[in-house]
């Protein structure tokens, strides 16, 4: 195998983002969905997780408040199944994003486009899922309650699957992931990519902004199940002969996450690079301690 770096550190990193935009399609769809999930699954755990999840959004926030005139979100809820019949969870995970914008709320709200920094950006993309897996924990016994919500992931995933980039082979997908990076005019991720051999692609990620981001969040198996469970996913929504397997992750306190891409109609054993292999693949990043 031949292997092919690209991309860097980039703490300086910052997002452009549109708000309101960004609440719909990150924030309020994947929670609409949790909770219809849930609400299948059992109508009891249910009620007792929206209470659970008001509460804890609500403490998060603080006495940080958006007066009705200024953020009027009934019309914004019309489509939501279940965010429609609670109004104040949905107002809280507003005021959660827009605080961490850290912009004066006229702008916040009415901005087609502001500039955050990189860390404010993966605390709203993922912050909230931490926040919203820990309420699930706090209910019910946390080990059932981290498997309850890797099954939302794998059935939201499949509710989106039309979303995903399909890939005939690895080497389409690796073609993707490079025509990506190089498309990218500030990277904020170092990654390793390998070259496909006997059905099997092997992409390095030497840091992860997003884990980096969420440093002090103390429970480190709900950041796991928050950030990085979905890319089990990626690769069955990008073919459903592609698996994917993984020994590593930034987020359990190793030094790089593997992903090896298997295409299960030439690889049939899934077998796993040795540690020794993933670690020859190139330079590994000293990590800088907060």
């Amino acid at each position: 195998m031949e292997f092919q770096q690209y991309g860097r550190v980039n703490p300086d990193k910052m997002y452009k983002i549109n708000p309101m935009q960004l609440a719909e399609n990150v924030i309020l769809k994947r929670l609409d969905f949790l909770l219809g999930f849930i609400k299948e699954k059992n109508e009891k755990l249910y009620n007792k997780y929206v209470d659970q999840l008001e509460k804890k959004i609500q403490t998060l926030i603080g006495s940080f408040d958006i007066p009705k005139e200024k953020l009027d979100i009934k019309e914004k809820l019309i489509d939501y199944k279940q965010l429609n019949q609670h109004s104040k969870l949905a107002k809280i995970h507003y005021h959660f994003l827009i605080k961490l914008l850290e912009k004066p709320i006229e702008e916040a709200i009415n901005s087609e486009e502001v500039l955050i920094p990189s860390e404010n950006y993966w605390l709203i993309v993922f912050g909230i899922r931490y926040y919203q897996a820990q309420a699930l924990t706090e209910i019910m016994d946390k080990e059932e309650a981290i498997e309850l919500y890797k099954k939302y992931i794998d059935r939201y995933y499949v509710s989106v699957k039309s979303t995903f980039k399909h890939f005939e082979t690895l080497d389409e997908m690796r073609n993707d992931h490079f025509a990506d990076s190089e498309n990218s005019t500030d990277p904020e991720f170092d990654v390793i990519y390998s070259t496909v051999e006997d059905g099997v692609y092997i992409v390095r990620n030497n840091n992860c902004p997003a884990i980096d981001a969420l440093s002090d969040f103390e429970d480190k198996a709900l950041v796991y199940v928050t950030c990085c469970y979905g890319d089990y996913q990626y690769a069955v929504m990008s073919n459903e002969h592609f698996v994917m397997t993984r020994d590593f992750t930034i987020a359990e306190g190793d030094p790089y996450c593997d992903k090896v891409f298997h295409d299960t109609k030439i690889d049939k054993e899934l077998k796993h690079p040795s540690k020794e292999f993933l670690d020859g693949m190139g330079p590994i990043l000293k990590k800088n301690k907060k």
